[in-house]
Order: C-alpha cells, then sequence, then structure tokens
C-alpha cells in the first residue's frame, strides 16, 4: 500500500507541474502579445489569444488540474485519515461540476443561449470554457486542485491527532476504589 500511495503522490507531483506549464505558457503568450504591442494591458494581451500557443497552454492547463486532483483524490483516499477523506470529496465537488459544464449536464457561465442545460455556454468545448472563462476554471477547476493536492502531499503526523485515547493512565475503576 506505502508503494501505491508513493507513486499516486508522484503523479500529483507531475500533474502540478503540468499545470504550472500550461499557465505560463499563457502567461508567456500574453506577454509576448504586450512586448509586441506596447501600451497594450496584459488582460487584453490575454484575448488576443494567439494560436497554437495559448490553445496549448489551456490544454495543458486542463490535464494538469484534472490529473492533479484525480491522482491527489485517489492518493489521500488510499492513505489518508477520516478527516482528509471528507475534505478530499469536498475538494473534487468544483472540479466535477466544472467538467458537468462542458458535458452539457450542469448550467454554466454566460447569458442565454446555450440551448437546453448549457446556461449560456455554447459548445461543449472545455478548451473554450477555460479560455473564455477563466474566473471559472479558476474556481472550479484549478484551485480544487491545488487544494486536493495539498492534501495529499502534506505530510501526516506520526502518531494520529483525532484518534480518541485514554486521558488516565489508570483504569476508573480503580480510582474510584482508592
Amino acid at each position: 500500500m506505502e508503494t501505491l500511495a508513493r507513486r499516486l503522490r508522484a503523479l500529483t507531483n507531475l500533474g502540478l507541474v503540468f499545470t504550472g506549464l500550461g499557465l505560463v505558457a499563457l502567461v508567456m503568450v500574453a506577454w509576448v502579445e504586450v512586448l509586441q504591442h506596447p501600451g497594450t494591458s496584459f488582460v487584453d494581451a490575454y484575448w488576443v489569444g494567439r494560436e497554437p500557443w495559448t490553445s496549448i497552454g489551456v490544454w495543458v492547463a486542463l490535464a494538469g488540474a484534472t490529473a492533479t486532483a484525480l491522482v491527489g483524490a485517489a492518493a489521500t483516499l488510499v492513505q489518508g485519515g477520516w478527516i482528509r477523506r471528507i475534505l478530499v470529496v469536498v475538494g473534487l465537488l468544483p472540479a466535477i461540476y466544472w467538467w458537468g459544464i462542458p458535458a452539457g449536464l450542469v448550467d454554466g457561465p454566460g447569458l442565454g443561449g446555450g440551448g437546453a442545460g448549457r446556461g449560456g455556454f455554447l459548445g461543449s468545448n472545455p478548451e473554450t470554457l477555460a479560455y473564455g472563462w477563466p474566473q471559472w476554471a479558476l474556481v472550479g477547476l484549478l484551485l480544487p486542485a491545488l487544494f486536493i493536492a495539498t492534501l495529499a502531499l502534506a505530510a501526516r503526523r506520526a502518531t494520529p491527532t483525532t484518534a480518541i485515547g485514554p486521558v488516565h493512565e489508570q483504569d476508573w475503576r480503580t480510582r474510584l476504589e482508592h
């Protein structure tokens, strides 16, 4: 079981690396746009979205965050305590909701026009959702993945502090006899 947990933690780290590489690619594409057009704001440069690097950055960040969330959750479920197991399920809920939007299972961002169950999001492309509504990707996928990775990679105490142990060295019956 220890080998499985160690491998899952290593894969969680790899997912974090891919998430970071995707985000760095998006920042670099926007930064190059700012350098090519002086006076352009960083936000405006982001919205230019030069291809193919923007798509590559978005997909790498999505794949990394999804892998981090799934593998980190598995690592926590394999070796975490009961509090961590409850927290990892809570951490997975926003990621499941986020992936439900491009699947058409839940309402997404936008103002109408998305059809039944789409809530304004046109199409089932996760890249379009992540690029078009980056705040939803941040809150719905990236931050939960980071939270789950923290649960999976944080060191556990040698002796759990959540277990109920004896308060006194003597049994209560023997103390009553004295």
